[in-house]
C-alpha cells in the first residue's frame, strides 16, 4: 500500500479484469434485498461511477497516465470490501432469525466496513494523485457519496 496504484502495471485485460469483478461483487450484494435487474443496474451504475470520477480526478489533477493503474487498484479493492460485506450479510442472514430488521442491523454492524472503504480509497487516491492526505480523504468520502446517492435513485427508479 506505500507504493500505491501505479506500481501496479497498465494492463487493459487486469482493468478488465478488476472492472468486472468489482461490478460482480456489487451485483452478487445487491441481489440478496433487490431484483435482478436492480442488481444489474447497480452493477454498471458502481462501474460507470468508479471510471468517470476517477478518471476526473486524475484529468483535473494532471494525473491522467494514471487513470488504467488506479481505476485497477480501487475496483479490485472494491470488490474485496464488497465480498466482505457480502460475507457478513450473508452470515446475518443465517444467524438471526426472520423476524429481526436484518437490513437495518446490516447497515449499522457493517458500517465499520464502510470506514475500511473509505480509507482504502483515500490511501489510493492518495498515492494516485500524489497529494495530501486530507484531499484525498475527500474525495474517498465524495465518491462514496455519489455512489450512495446513485444506488439510492437506482433502486428508487426500478422500483
Amino acid at each position: 500500500m506505500n507504493q500505491g496504484p501505479q506500481a501496479l502495471p497498465s494492463s487493459p485485460a487486469l482493468l478488465g479484469l478488476s472492472l468486472a469483478a468489482y461490478g460482480l461483487s456489487e451485483f452478487i450484494l445487491v441481489l440478496l434485498e433487490q431484483t435482478m435487474e436492480t442488481a444489474v443496474a447497480a452493477a454498471i451504475v458502481t462501474i460507470l461511477l468508479l471510471v468517470a470520477f476517477t478518471a476526473g480526478a486524475l484529468m483535473i489533477g494532471g494525473y491522467g497516465w494514471r487513470v488504467p493503474q488506479t481505476l485497477t487498484a480501487l475496483a479490485a479493492a472494491g470488490s474485496v470490501v464488497t465480498l466482505t460485506g457480502f460475507g457478513l450479510r450473508l452470515l446475518l442472514v443465517t444467524v438471526l432469525p426472520p423476524p429481526f430488521p436484518i437490513t437495518e442491523l446490516a447497515q449499522f454492524l457493517l458500517f465499520p466496513l464502510v470506514l475500511w472503504h473509505m480509507l482504502i480509497y483515500a490511501n489510493l487516491y492518495r498515492h494516485a494523485l500524489s497529494g495530501r492526505p486530507y484531499h484525498a480523504f475527500g474525495l474517498a468520502v465524495a465518491y462514496l457519496l455519489l455512489l450512495a446517492a446513485a444506488l439510492r435513485e437506482t433502486y428508487v427508479v426500478l422500483a
